[in-house]
């Protein structure tokens, strides 16, 4: 792959790293009231749209680096995701799907998870970001899934208000993670000869 490949995958990630953190950041503030911010759908869309750009560079490398593994298993990621936002996008809009909302985040989160398993387990792993992705990604989203499925589960006022807060500090780390994808592709960059270089090399 050609280093302006590269280079976009690096500039866009970045801002999706930007938009991420800032979201994080204004979660962490806000928790649940951040739905209340007068751009939050902006927020919302603006976010959603980047992250499926950003998963269709990914999906370009994956192909193009024969990761045949996770690029099945991100194709199935990106399916739930776009079904995830369209519940979400609904629900913005005043129209809930009631209990299939919470589906839709469970099956995101564990197609994300088991995205993470992949880049450990398959030829990905060849990639030392990729490897540490993984290794953050199998560590971090067992504990939202068990933390979500007692939110949604419990009547306990007092149990759901604390694992709320706990959500605001989760959501803050979590902006962090996609800071691995930059340097990634910031690696993959450097490594890769410069086009005249590389024509003259020939």
């Amino acid at each position: 792959m050609s280093r302006t490949f590269y280079k976009f995958a690096l500039y866009f990630n970045i801002l999706v790293t930007a938009v991420g953190m800032y979201y994080g950041y204004k979660y962490f503030q806000l928790g649940e009231k951040i739905v209340e911010l007068p751009d939050y759908p902006n927020l919302f869309i603006i976010d959603q749209v980047l992250i499926l750009i950003a998963i269709g560079i990914l999906l370009t490398y994956f192909h193009h680096k024969k990761f045949k593994h996770a690029f099945i298993v991100l194709v199935i990621a990106t399916i739930i995701s776009l079904f995830h936002f369209i519940t979400g996008y609904t629900w913005l809009l005043g129209r809930p799907w009631g209990t299939l909302d919470q589906v839709s985040f469970l099956a995101l989160t564990a197609s994300d998870l088991a995205f993470g398993v992949v880049l450990l387990y398959s030829n990905a792993r060849t990639k030392p970001y990729l490897k540490k992705l993984g290794i953050v990604i199998c560590i971090f989203l067992p504990v939202v899934i068990v933390l979500y499925i007692i939110v949604i589960s419990t009547t306990n006022a007092a149990l759901r208000t604390t694992l709320s807060d706990t959500f605001r500090w989760i959501e803050l780390i979590g902006s962090f993670i996609p800071i691995l994808y930059v340097l990634h592709f910031f690696k993959e960059m450097n490594e890769t000869p410069l086009e005249d270089t590389a024509q003259l090399a020939r």
